[in-house]
Parts: structure tokens; C-alpha cells; sequence
């Protein structure tokens, strides 16, 4: 896995527009919230608690997309 993070954005959302800009169920979620955001902008993986095998999966499949 080395260097296979070095291009991965991470944005930090202090006054939460963006996590409100998304049309969720429940706009309003306890911590941890976990959102995989695609190179197009989709929204392909969203969790309200820790899934780490099911995330670890998410961000194994986006890093293999073109």
C-alpha cells in the first residue's frame, strides 16, 4: 500500500456545507460518518458507524477505478 494514498483528497468540513449540500435520509448523524466521495462526484460509499471491512473495500475498489 505504499504510496497508493498519496493522491486521496480529504476535505475538512467545518462548517458543514458540504455535508448538507447531499440529499441524506437524515441529514444529522452521530459520529463516526463515514462518506467515499468518487472521482464523478458520487457519493459510493456511506456509513453512519464503523464498518472497516466494508470501507476498507470501498476505498480498495475506487482506487482501481481508471
Amino acid at each position: 500500500m505504499n504510496g497508493v494514498f498519496e493522491d486521496i483528497h480529504v476535505l475538512l468540513d467545518t462548517d458543514e456545507a458540504v455535508y448538507f449540500s447531499y440529499p441524506f435520509e437524515q441529514a444529522w448523524a452521530p459520529f463516526p460518518v463515514h462518506v467515499l466521495i468518487d472521482r464523478d462526484g458520487q457519493v459510493t460509499y456511506f456509513a453512519r458507524q464503523l464498518e472497516a471491512d466494508a470501507l476498507r473495500a470501498a476505498i480498495d475498489e475506487a482506487v482501481a477505478q481508471p
